[in-house]
């Protein structure tokens, strides 16, 4: 679990550095994709027990840090869309690509949504309300399309360990 836990400040850290150093480049119009957001769920996509909601609820704490505003808010919405990640995996075998697609598109417009309502209600966004569907399931959209090669990764990753799970099970 160490060795898991690094690999998540690593990638954390990575998202982190590319999210600030390059989201100007990786904009298509108004619309960027929230690296972190990224991590954060596909922590949670492939992670179990309760370490997945904590690890998750640290990345999100990373994205509020370099965000402009207020810390809290961004975390807070995270660990909410998480727990409910969290729940549907139960029900829905994760293994999938396409669920796991469907979970990424789902959470990350949840996500950005709580994020932008609470920001505008405190006033830490000013962006028209009508702008903010939009926009929202613009970035959800563009995260869960960079989403797609990092999910394979991951599955190439757990597929050994899954094996070797239901061979012990056995």
């Amino acid at each position: 679990m160490v060795v898991r836990s690094l690999l998540l400040l690593v990638a954390a850290y990575a998202a982190a550095v590319i999210d600030t150093s390059l989201g100007d480049l990786m904009r298509i119009g108004c619309i960027a994709p929230d690296l972190l957001t990224l991590t954060a769920i596909v922590w949670l996509l492939t992670t179990e027990g309760r370490t997945a909601l904590v690890g998750a609820g640290i990345v999100a704490l990373f994205g509020d840090l370099i965000a402009p505003g207020k810390p809290g808010l961004g975390a807070a919405c995270m660990l909410l869309v998480g727990y409910a990640v969290m729940r549907a995996r139960i029900a829905l075998p994760s293994n999938h690509l396409a669920v796991q697609l469907i979970s990424v598109l789902i959470a990350t417009t949840a996500w950005a949504l709580a994020t932008a309502v609470l920001g505008r209600l405190v006033g830490q966004i000013t962006l028209a309300w009508a702008d903010i569907p939009g926009r929202c399931f613009g970035v959800a959209l563009y995260t869960t399309g960079i989403s797609v090669p990092v999910l394979m990764i991951a599955g190439w990753i757990r597929e050994p360990l899954i094996a070797r799970k239901r061979k012990l099970a056995e």
